[in-house]
């Protein structure tokens, strides 16, 4: 659970701002919000000296890189095995790992380039709870990904495969910029001609590129970390069962409403697991509430997810990308 802080006026716009769009010079934010630059820039200031400005990092399109077999693992460990959770933030093809309540206490979320790389994934995991005390798990397939960090995706064409290719600098760009930590000496993300140094590469060329990779959709965004909208808010992750005869309506509203962070169809009876992030358990209330009022909602489960941790997960994988 979040400590309660108060942020507000202009540090909280500018906040708000650098979430929306990271990549935004600071005197257009400001211009935007009516301020003077100093103000802005002494906003972003105060968020990175007390900790609440950690970074910022880049929001990829999971299928734009190819990355089309994916699963949440549900693990069931005892308080004794923090190593478990260690060990699954070090694979290379988990993206992050999250604590719960109920009978499975953690949940990997993984993502493969391949059937063979997916496969292989989850013997690794297989052979981790094995030595686990209770060895047991449960790999629920993901079939589709509505909505990723905050951001609705596109829907796949069936007849396409919308895989961007990239080559050894694609790569090497966004692996810098997966997550780019903030200090006192740079406190926004790193320009072009900052990349390029630290490549080797020429500035209108990462330029390009980067600009490529937005046009793509490869880049979704890059954003303020954390997400001034998550802040000082619990999450909870719900499954959810219903009508699939009657149930786009439901879907609609699940992308639209700004509390779910993520949303995945699954291959199980409760066939969508949503991600929530909610200030209070009155407003999770108000959000099951409408969900129940909608035509085709059946069931719903709710876990309180305690803590999420991010691995290197683009580090690891991108560079493994044919």
């Amino acid at each position: 659970m979040q400590t309660s802080v108060e942020i507000n006026g202009d540090v909280l716009r500018v906040w708000e701002a650098l979430s929306n769009d990271a990549l935004r010079p600071l005197k257009e934010i400001a211009s935007d919000l009516d301020i003077p630059y100093s103000r802005a820039r002494r906003s972003i200031e105060w968020l990175v000296a007390h900790g609440h400005l950690q970074g910022y990092r880049a929001i990829l399109n999971p299928f734009k890189l190819g990355l089309r077999h994916a699963a949440l693992a549900f693990f069931r460990t005892n308080p004794s095995e923090p190593h478990i959770r260690r060990y699954l933030l070090e694979m290379p093809r988990v993206e992050r790992v999250s604590v719960l309540s109920g009978t499975y206490s953690l949940m990997a979320l993984v993502r493969c380039e391949n059937r063979d790389s997916y496969e292989t994934t989850l013997g690794k995991l297989d052979e981790l709870v094995a030595q686990s005390k209770f060895k047991q798990s449960d790999y629920v397939s993901i079939i589709r990904t509505y909505k990723e960090s905050g951001i609705p995706l596109p829907k796949e064409k069936k007849d396409a495969n919308g895989t961007v290719k990239l080559d050894s600098k694609d790569k090497q760009i966004l692996q810098m910029i997966s997550f780019q930590k903030v200090s006192p000496d740079r406190y926004l993300p790193m320009p072009s001609t900052e990349i390029a140094k630290r490549l080797g590469y020429s500035q209108p060329s990462v330029h390009r590129r980067v600009k490529r990779l937005i046009e793509e959709g490869v880049i979704l965004k890059i954003r303020s970390e954390p997400n001034p909208k998550e802040w000082n808010k619990d999450q909870f992750l719900i499954a959810l069962k219903v009508d699939l005869k009657n149930s786009d309506h439901v879907v609609k509203h699940l992308l639209e409403d700004d509390r779910v962070v993520s949303f995945y169809r699954v291959g199980r009876e409760y066939q969508f697991r949503v991600f929530v992030s909610s200030p209070s358990i009155l407003d999770l209330r108000d959000f099951l509430d409408r969900l129940y009022e909608l035509d085709g909602v059946i069931d719903t489960n709710t876990q309180i997810i305690f803590g999420t941790k991010i691995s290197s997960f683009a580090n690891h994988l991108i560079g493994n990308i044919a």
